[in-house]
């Protein structure tokens, strides 16, 4: 008996799962005959880094959305392509071309721990109230204000940057 409503079934497989591990940089693993090519790319600090082999090739800060490192193995050229796909959200992608093609590419999403986020913005709170007082009570208005910007400051990068130490990241390989 057929069901017209039924959703209809596709030929289409999932994702292999690549890798998933704790922190906030995923390795993307490539191999090229012999060689194994490993991308790291940190959305927190903008490093892009490029293994060969185990050692390390390319160390690169990088703050725009893609970065391209050009690799030459058996006399062709390929290249590494990084891509943050946004900054509000923890997705990035490398791929793998040769001469414009994608050969394999890969998507990581970041799941962080949105505790200590929630934790810093409390105590961000908390430090608030308390400049309040110090700054009306002893009246402190012209340094304090100062410290007290630091301290907050440094607390939502604390809060932001162990949410995404001890979050989860998974890659998996996308169909190209």
């Amino acid at each position: 008996m057929n069901n017209p409503y039924q959703t209809p079934k596709s030929n289409l497989k999932p994702a292999e799962l690549a890798e998933s591990t704790q922190g906030t940089t995923p390795q993307f693993k490539f191999q090229i005959g012999d060689n194994e090519i490993v991308g790291e790319l940190s959305l927190i600090s903008g490093w892009e880094r490029v293994y060969v082999n185990g050692e390390q090739l390319f160390s690169k800060l990088n703050w725009r959305r893609k970065g391209v490192h050009n690799l030459h193995f058996d006399d062709e050229d390929y290249q590494l392509v990084f891509m943050a796909d946004s900054i509000f959200k923890p997705i990035r992608s490398c791929a793998l071309e040769k001469d414009g093609v994608v050969l394999k590419q890969y998507r990581s999403e970041s799941k962080p721990k949105l505790i200590y986020m929630w934790l810093g913005l409390a105590l961000v709170f908390i430090e608030a109230v308390v400049s309040g007082i110090v700054i009306d009570e002893f009246g402190l208005a012209g340094w304090w204000e100062w410290v007290s910007i630091l301290i907050t400051f440094s607390i939502l990068i604390a809060g932001i940057n162990y949410g995404h130490k001890y979050g989860s990241v998974m890659v998996t390989e996308e169909a190209v």
